[in-house]
């Protein structure tokens, strides 16, 4: 209900009471002045509630790339026989999971996730 209109109707609603001889009559103009009151008055903070709420705006929200770094080994060590290869390599805080081997018929890529998100890589050709 606009606010203007119901102030209306209170100012009626009191009129009226100031009339009124009936007890009974008295009692239900006075319940409903109370009534349309505590709605105007609710109504009112509402609205500058409202106000003051700030507006919520949306963001675009963009999907989060991780930069992957590739950082070439500097020190490792190896041993050769006739059909085998053994690469030693020492990585502090590397485990077995977060190493990745890939074997080609002259070479071999080795790549480590390292717990500080760098990407050790060690390629060996022979």
């Amino acid at each position: 209900m606009a606010g203007a209109v119901m102030q209306d109707d209170i100012d009626e609603l009191r009129h009226l009471l100031q009339e009124a001889k009936r007890p009974r009559v008295q009692s239900i103009l006075s319940s409903q002045i109370s009534s349309l009151e505590k709605t105007f008055k609710d109504e009112h903070e509402a609205a500058a509630a409202a106000e003051q709420t700030p507006k919520v705006i949306p963001l675009e929200i963009k999907k989060f790339q991780p930069i992957i770094q590739y950082t070439t080994l500097a020190t490792f060590s190896w041993d050769q026989d006739y059909d085998k290869v053994k690469i030693y390599i020492t990585l502090e805080g590397a485990s077995q999971e977060k190493i990745e081997a890939r074997f080609h018929s002259d070479s071999v890529d080795l790549k480590s996730m390292m717990l500080v998100g760098r990407i050790i890589a060690v390629l060996y050709q022979s």
